[in-house]
């Protein structure tokens, strides 16, 4: 039984990281369109997010591969940190006053769908919330797979 949950943990961990570099394509959707705005700082915090997401991508599949518990768990700490600053993007965009400050970096969403930046963002929350989980519980399954026969 140990043996296919710790299977089941490699799959699902690399299963993660596979959506989370399907993931990077709305950030490179929405680095498009705040060039056309020319908001340069919304492109930097999109094209952080997205180059962020792709190493998390790399560390969650190697980590699995490996058997690594230090990749796991920059695996599961990146996942917690890009919650947290997935939340706070939310927030920050949710703050933007489009009809008064049309000069605000985060403004070209307004004139966009909104469902087109929140959909994915609700869903990459969603996967780095599952990451950072099941990241953490394959780290404990490979820490605890021996019997305590140290020898």
């Amino acid at each position: 039984m140990g043996k296919k949950w710790e299977l089941a943990l490699r799959i699902i961990v690399i299963i993660v990281a596979i959506c989370l570099i399907g993931l990077t394509v709305p950030f490179w959707i929405y680095v498009k369109w705040a060039a056309d705005r020319e908001t340069y700082s919304s492109i930097a915090v999109f094209v952080v997010s997205a180059v962020i997401l792709l190493i998390l991508a790399t560390l969650g599949i190697l980590g699995s591969i490996k058997r690594s518990k230090i990749l796991l768990l920059y695996f599961s700490i990146i996942n917690i940190i890009m919650l947290l600053f997935g939340i706070a993007q939310i927030i920050v965009t949710n703050v933007v006053d489009c009809e008064n400050d049309p000069d605000n970096s985060f403004s070209f969403l307004c004139s966009n769908s909104d469902g087109a930046y929140y959909a994915p963002m609700i869903i990459l929350l969603a996967i780095n919330l599952c990451g950072a989980v099941f990241g953490l519980i394959l780290r404990h399954v490979i820490v605890n797979d021996t019997k305590g026969n140290y020898y």
